[in-house]
């Protein structure tokens, strides 16, 4: 990601939905202060580059059904599960390779999916201080990501919400393929 390109994108976001830099600079600090320093090693992610990601969005269309046809169809890949979408993954037995969360979805889904072997994607911003310092412990295995500059061991991949967020992280390693699941972009979240 280069952050030259992505800030001009989070100040007209911060300006539209009248949010606090500062905020989202102290979620940024704290979550990296909870996050193991050897943690992650970016070298376990280079097989991403060769893959097909499916990326499950919360859309108005998500079923049970349209996910197991298709992932039956697609059977080399990497799922990534945008936040409220990893509760049906788990409904219908698939675990999510990636989730990208700011932790306002079903937090047993997440903690779930995360005991069976998912890498979260913990996203700060300054909403959720509160929901960082009371959940990210629970997690073995998360990254840590911001919308606004980078720390140490927290990264900015781009995007704002848990879909989108998805998509950059995807990009970041260079899949082969993205591929987009029950994503709404007629009356998107957020």
């Amino acid at each position: 990601m280069n952050i030259a390109e992505w800030y001009p994108y989070y100040l007209k976001i911060v300006s539209d939905l009248n949010l606090d830099i500062k905020k989202d600079i102290q979620s940024s600090l704290i979550l990296s202060k909870l996050i193991p320093r050897y943690f992650p090693n970016f070298k376990d992610f280079k097989n991403l580059s060769d893959k097909k990601v499916l990326i499950i969005g919360a859309g108005p269309s998500l079923e049970e059904h349209s996910i197991q046809r298709f992932i039956k169809e697609n059977s080399r890949h990497i799922i990534i599960s945008a936040d409220g979408s990893t509760e049906l993954c788990l409904k219908i037995n698939i675990i999510p390779d990636f989730i990208v969360t700011d932790l306002d979805g079903d937090i047993d889904s997440l903690l779930t999916a995360n005991g069976l072997g998912s890498t979260l994607l913990i996203h700060s911003h300054g909403n959720n201080i509160e929901k960082i310092l009371k959940l990210a412990p629970k997690f073995k295995n998360f990254i840590g990501t911001t919308q606004v500059f980078p720390l140490q061991n927290v990264y900015n991949f781009g995007g704002f919400t848990d879909g989108d967020r998805c998509v950059f992280f995807a990009d970041e390693f260079h899949c082969k393929e993205i591929w987009l699941i029950d994503m709404d972009f007629v009356h998107p979240f957020g």
